[in-house]
């Protein structure tokens, strides 16, 4: 299959959808202050996708919503966050952001809003915790 990689999204992306599955079956080393938007960084490690850190980044409605997702039927695919930081934040942003087999090292002063944090770890881990987050 394809592979990509992008090494640092910094200072851009910005709109609805602007990071929309942007580390797909690939990896990002970090998005930092960029995909500012709706639906900006939904489904962005999905189906075995890697970000190492999402930080003050990605605003608006469902922003984070299924970030390291899985699909049940493969539950080892490996998607993953290590860490969110400051990020996230509108409506439904980090509903379901763990979910069917991701794995999320740790959200922190992040996913702030209304149902921001529904099914944040559905059948997930988030192994770091969430701190200071779903206000």
């Amino acid at each position: 299959g394809y592979y990509g990689s992008i090494g640092e999204v910094n200072n851009s992306c910005l709109g609805n959808f602007s990071c929309w599955s942007a580390g797909y079956y690939g990896s990002i080393g970090q998005i930092s202050s960029s995909c500012i938007g709706n639906s900006s960084c939904k489904d962005s490690a999905e189906y075995g996708g890697s970000i190492a850190t999402i930080q003050d980044s990605c605003l608006g409605f469902q922003a984070c919503s299924y970030a390291a997702y899985c699909d049940d039927d493969n539950k080892e695919c490996g998607s993953n966050i290590r860490e969110i930081l400051d990020s996230c934040e509108g409506e439904d942003a980090c509903s379901s952001a763990a979910s069917y087999g991701g794995y999320i090292g740790g959200i922190r002063n992040a996913c702030n809003a209304y149902r921001a944090c529904l099914g944040a770890a559905n059948a997930s881990t988030i192994s770091g915790g969430i701190n200071d987050c779903c206000n």
